[in-house]
């Protein structure tokens, strides 16, 4: 990837997961429920600073119709799209890349009373998606550990993810 490109990545991964979790919301009828929360995020946490609870902005993914509330209202939806997620790392020592996202996202998940979710690509990889296990939208977790559950996204949200363009 050439130098500074990781934030294009990163924004092209977002638009990605918007369009597939409102294929998945409406049964395949709409693309355009959620969309990137403004400053990826960065709004929620500047008000939050400020004493005022921003909800419906918190993580990178928001609900920008009424369809997508019932998804935004409990999770906070986080996107990682990296050359390299060191799952084992995360899984054995708790350290690594993952290990580093999953502690912000429970983080400022906890701030807003929000349920963590990273929906996470590793070069090469499958997508997955990583959430707590009180998450009632993991389905089948292919890893169980005491606070982390982790799925692949296709079987979750039951789509084929080269579909979505």
């Amino acid at each position: 990837m050439r130098r500074g490109g990781g934030k294009s990545k990163g924004s092209s991964y977002e638009r990605f997961v918007c369009k597939l979790l409102s294929l998945w919301v409406t049964n395949g009828a709409r693309t355009d429920v959620f969309w990137r929360s403004a400053l990826s995020g960065g709004r929620a946490t500047v008000s939050n600073r400020r004493g005022k609870i921003n909800v419906r902005q918190a993580g990178d993914i928001t609900a920008v119709a009424p369809e997508g509330h019932a998804l935004t209202e409990v999770y906070y939806l986080e996107c990682k799209h990296v050359k390299t997620l060191k799952l084992d790392q995360f899984l054995i020592r708790n350290t690594g890349p993952l290990a580093d996202f999953w502690r912000r996202a429970k983080k400022e998940a906890r701030e807003h009373g929000l349920i963590p979710v990273i929906i996470a690509r590793q070069n090469g990889w499958q997508d997955l998606i990583i959430s707590t296990p009180e998450a009632d939208i993991m389905k089948n977790p292919l890893i169980i550990a005491p606070e982390v559950w982790i799925s692949l996204l296709a079987d979750v949200v039951g789509a084929k993810l080269s579909a979505v363009k």
